[in-house]
């Protein structure tokens, strides 16, 4: 008898173990289970892994960004529930991307030995096989390293300090240039980051960290224009809100754009994209009413910069029986912002993520000068 894997979420998840320390260990009171994000695959146990859940229950909502993990019986196919990893305020995000819609801090330092790296700054450094560097960081942020001219092949590794888990393990080698992003930071706190070279106890190598998530969240209205630059070996992007009506049509108009390629996104609150293509014009009817979020982002390895304006068109007069719910005035946080070169390096194993059994999306680009 076929069963529904919401159903399975709602059964299975009532009694399973959190494992995020901020929740009790179970979930109780769930009244609604959202996969229209989640992304789905196979862990090295062969387990199942669901991430990018959102449950709405007596102790989360759909702001929480949860993980689910089943084992599977291979002469049946049935799955059971072994592991819920519950990150709690992580809001919209756009996973595949990593694209978080919440506003975080811009900057944060790394530390080693009583010294101190800012964000944002290159530093000739160096690294030593097990002298990590430390770092606080926010959940919300989306973790870039441009990595260059190291004197050895390395590893390049993040781990979560209070558990080891691994967030990516990387390997480069000599002399290459690589703008390493999409690590997405779903938990706040600790982080040991390594550069661990081969066959050598210590190599040099010149290091940026940043968070690309550095913009600030601003509303955009109807005849409102926008912009955005960005900044080369970087993968930092810009974000707007925008307010539809059920069958009122965005229209996104580009006026400008400087750089290799400025891509765009339409993101809609079950964090789903709506319209995924390069920064052109384009046009969108919403299908339900609520907010959308309109993303830009350099995916070339120079700076570059892009511009344009929305508006917003009523429901043609002649559509019949057209929704006509008006969302309350916007609220919130209304405050108002490249990924290195032209193609992504292959994807690295998974490992681990935060405790689960499978990796969220990441990858690399090589530097422009490569190419």
């Amino acid at each position: 008898m076929k069963r529904s894997i919401i159903a399975i979420c709602l059964a299975a998840a009532a009694g399973a173990n959190l494992s995020a320390q901020t929740h009790p260990e179970t979930l109780t009171g769930i009244t609604e289970v959202s996969l229209n994000a989640a992304s789905a695959s196979a862990t090295r146990e062969g387990n199942v892994a669901m991430q990018g859940v959102r449950i709405a229950s007596d102790t989360t909502d759909l702001d929480d960004y949860i993980n689910l993990t089943y084992a599977m019986d291979l002469s049946t196919l049935a799955l059971a529930l072994s592991d819920i990893a519950v990150y709690p305020d992580v809001g919209v995000v756009y996973m595949p991307e990593t694209l978080f819609l919440k506003d975080v801090s811009p900057e944060f330092t790394l530390t080693r030995d009583g010294q101190v790296y800012h964000s944002g700054t290159s530093y000739a450094i160096t690294a030593n096989a097990d002298e990590p560097f430390h770092a606080m960081l926010e959940a919300g942020m989306s973790l870039t390293f441009s990595l260059r001219d190291a004197s050895q092949n390395y590893h390049y590794i993040i781990k979560k300090a209070d558990d080891g888990t691994v967030l990516r393990d990387s390997y480069y080698l000599r002399g290459s240039r690589w703008t390493s992003w999409k690590t997405p930071i779903l938990a706040s706190g600790e982080y040991l980051v390594y550069f661990q070279p081969e066959g050598a106890s210590s190599m040099t190598l010149l290091m940026r960290a940043s968070n690309d998530n550095r913009s600030q969240l601003t509303d955009l209205h109807d005849q409102d224009a926008f912009s955005a630059s960005f900044t080369q070996q970087t993968g930092n992007y810009a974000k707007w809100r925008i307010s539809l009506n059920r069958d009122e049509t965005l229209t996104v108009t580009k006026t400008s754009s400087s750089g290799y390629d400025v891509w765009s996104w339409l993101i809609s609150e079950d964090s789903t994209d709506c319209c995924n293509c390069g920064f052109a014009t384009f046009a969108y009817t919403a299908k339900r009413t609520g907010y959308y979020y309109l993303v830009c982002q350099m995916t070339s390895a120079v700076d570059g910069s892009c511009a344009g304006t929305i508006s917003i068109s009523p429901p043609k007069a002649s559509d019949p029986a057209l929704g006509n719910t008006h969302i309350p005035a916007l609220g919130g946080n209304n405050s108002s912002s490249a990924v290195d070169t032209h193609e992504l390096s292959t994807p690295v194993s998974p490992a681990p993520l935060l405790g689960l059994r499978s990796l969220s999306v990441q990858a690399s680009t090589p530097d422009s000068s490569e190419q």
